[in-house]
């Protein structure tokens, strides 16, 4: 035996893929089934690029850990985008079915109004307002005859008493019933008026 000759060298190790960055992409894929798992796969994904970048040469995956990553965060868009479009068709639906209420609030005290008005020969004036429909107005004029109409006056949909006009403010032959709007705030954009 030759005391020169050097012992054959151990064949070069070949890089480890990551347990992470498998587990990355598995929990991705999955994740298109169960969406509540994407942000598992964002986790994962991060931390087995992280475990790479370290370790370089020894661990391998990035291209599962990117693709877990990718999968992931596309679950998570889409998961946003749905919730926007769902809140948003609630948003409307809420707001058409709050403007039909005082459609119909209109409409009714309109009828309570023309009784109103048949009983004591007038509309309530501005300043006597929808309360003359609930006690006998005490200012000018008041009716000759007088009957109780409701038991209170009515709130809209905010919880805000309908607001009252006589002469109204665009047709000043006849009243104008009035809802202050989501802002509660009288004379502003968001106000509903029986006269539109």
């Amino acid at each position: 035996m030759n005391p020169q000759a050097q012992p054959n060298p151990l064949p070069p190790q070949s890089a480890a893929t990551s347990s992470l960055a498998v587990a990355s992409m598995i929990v991705g894929i999955c994740g298109l089934i169960i969406p509540g798992l994407c942000l598992v796969a964002v986790v994962l994904g991060h931390l087995a690029l992280s475990a790479i970048k370290k370790s370089v040469p020894s661990l391998k995956g990035r291209g599962m850990a990117i693709s877990g990553l990718i999968l992931g965060y596309l679950v998570t868009a889409v998961l946003i985008a749905m919730a926007i479009i769902f809140i948003t068709t609630i948003t409307n639906q809420v707001k058409r079915t709050e403007n039909t209420r005082v459609r119909t609030d209109f409409h009714s005290l309109n009828s309570v109004l023309r009784v109103y008005e048949m009983e004591s020969g007038t509309y309530p004036t501005t300043d006597q307002g929808l309360m003359a429909l609930v006690e006998v107005p005490t200012m000018d004029p008041v009716p000759v005859k007088w009957m109780r109409l409701m038991n209170k006056v009515p709130t809209d949909p905010w919880s805000m008493p309908y607001l009252y006009r006589f002469p109204g403010s665009k047709d000043p032959t006849t009243f104008e019933i009035l809802s202050m709007g989501p802002d509660r705030m009288e004379n502003t954009a968001d106000d509903l008026s029986s006269q539109d």
